[in-house]
């Protein structure tokens, strides 16, 4: 998840989209959805610990979302001016 966050960091060229994906892998949308299906999943075991780092994965998945959605409005902003 910290590599994701790192990423997202990184500003991406104006050309390019993060939301786009490449011809030979997932498009980062999907690929947050899967991981929080996962998170959704773990949250059923029944180890407490494993339930915890359930709701840890949710909320980066969150907060991924977040930035996701600032950087792609950013972006729309800059390629109309």
């Amino acid at each position: 998840m910290n590599a994701w966050k790192n990423a997202v960091d990184k500003v991406p060229s104006k050309s390019s989209d993060v939301t786009r994906p490449e011809s030979n892998r997932p498009d980062l949308a999907t690929t947050l959805h899967m991981a929080e299906g996962f998170a959704l999943v773990m949250l059923c075991h029944i180890r407490l610990a494993l339930r915890k780092l359930a709701v840890n994965i949710l909320k980066e998945v969150k907060q991924l979302f977040k930035l996701l959605g600032a950087l792609r409005e950013d972006l729309v902003s800059e390629a109309s001016k």
